[in-house]
């Protein structure tokens, strides 16, 4: 991309926000553009939010020390997660063609949703072909775009809040979507990070999921039901447990 003249690439929309050059760590993949940085966890592997977020705050004093980033056009956090199979009949979504629900064929499925100030893009199909290790596989896609525009972002301000809005919307949305028995296969009750903590995943009384992930400092907590996280320390832990089973 970097081969081709600067000209061309700002009069082609396709091309103006590619970035052109980019730098791999043990986690994270940034990318520069003239127009676009981007931050980029490694394909099959999240290292969690806390460890996503002390990225974000590293990189934007990066940035803001480097003096080249001018106004904000657009800032937005991307979850994209592949599923095997038709994960339709597993979304608490539905579609319907002459009061018939539409299954057993490919569908693509993309919508447009406002909370406050964010817009989030949701996208799902069941005809994706992606690529592994063990080769191609197909499946299904769900894609969430959350963002800000100009006008409700400034990079060196909110921008870190910003970015962590995004996520718990996208969070929310996530679980708000799948259905129990999708969600049961994603995650063993007790189960190794990649950070080597040890995460607990269960049900509340209304069948809302609660994670709870232990790592060298405390733990991290997630309830579905009212979109709630945070980061607790050790001596935390017996006022978290108790506002988790209440």
């Amino acid at each position: 991309m970097a081969q081709v003249p600067e000209e061309l690439r700002r009069q082609d929309p396709a091309l103006i926000h590619l970035p052109l050059i980019q730098f791999l760590s043990e986690s994270f993949l940034i990318q520069l553009g003239p127009r676009v940085v981007s931050l980029v966890t490694k394909p099959n592997s999240y290292p969690g939010w806390v460890a996503i977020e002390r990225e974000l705050g590293w990189l934007l004093v990066r940035l803001k020390a480097a003096g080249f980033v001018g106004e904000t056009e657009r800032l937005s956090a991307r979850y994209i997660d592949f599923f095997q199979g038709d994960v339709f009949s597993k979304l608490r979504l539905g579609l319907q063609v002459d009061g018939q629900p539409l299954q057993g064929l490919q569908t693509d499925l993309t919508t447009v949703l406002r909370r406050g100030a964010l817009t989030i893009r949701l996208n799902v199909t069941n005809g994706a072909v992606v690529a592994t290790k063990d080769g191609p596989k197909q499946g299904s896609v769900l894609d969430v775009d959350a963002w800000f525009g100009p006008i409700e972002v400034d990079l060196f301000g909110n921008g870190l809040a910003r970015f962590g809005e995004a996520h718990q919307a996208i969070k929310g949305l996530f679980f708000g979507l799948i259905e129990l028995d999708l969600l049961a296969t994603l995650n063993p009750s007790v189960f190794l990070t990649d950070r080597g903590g040890i995460e607990l995943c269960w049900e509340d009384r209304e069948g809302k999921s609660i994670q709870v992930e232990f790592t060298a400092t405390g733990a991290e907590f997630f309830h579905s039901a009212s979109e709630e996280e945070g980061v607790v320390p050790f001596d935390g832990l017996a006022q978290l447990a108790s506002r988790l089973s209440g």
